[in-house]
């Protein structure tokens, strides 16, 4: 619902049946080639008289509120997921090469958020293990993957 309203998702990027970006306010304005046209979304509907719809309104109103308004279940989404949040592979080296003072080493490389296997809102671009807010998904910065290198030295 986030994304969609704050125009971050996929599917707020399109043009009107006039050819027109939606993001741009309905309404004359300027385009950089120097032709004038009109921006926004036109809802199908008609109007308590009968006559067909004619009005275009700002793309943020629809997806922040005429969209979620009429499709709210649409808008919930299952939160369950399965992820390997972090692998660490480690390599032991040889005592022989280590000489006397030190017992033991051990060589590693580590993956934080290394694959999220399932989650039924990956299509929509939300990983849930990294929602904001317990109860409602309030944006979030998209999942960082690290990858680090250990080295532990027992004395």
């Amino acid at each position: 619902m986030y994304g969609l309203g704050t125009g971050l998702h996929e599917n707020t990027v399109g043009l009107n049946d006039k050819g027109y970006d939606w993001r741009g306010y309905p309404g004359t304005y300027t385009l950089e080639n120097g032709n004038t046209g009109n921006g926004g979304i036109l809802v199908p509907g008609v109007f308590a008289n009968g006559t067909p719809n004619n009005r275009y309104i700002p793309a943020r109103s629809y997806f922040y509120t005429a969209l979620q308004a009429d499709n709210i279940n649409t808008m919930v989404l299952d939160g369950s997921y399965v992820k390997l949040r972090e692998v660490r592979l480690g390599y032991e080296i040889p005592k022989a090469v280590l000489g006397n003072f030190i017992k033991g080493a051990n060589l590693g490389i580590i993956v934080n958020n290394a694959w999220l296997i399932y989650a039924p809102a990956k299509e929509y671009g939300i990983d849930p293990s990294e929602l904001e807010n317990t109860w409602y998904e309030g944006g979030q910065l998209p999942s960082t993957r690290s990858l680090g290198f250990n080295l532990r030295v027992r004395l």
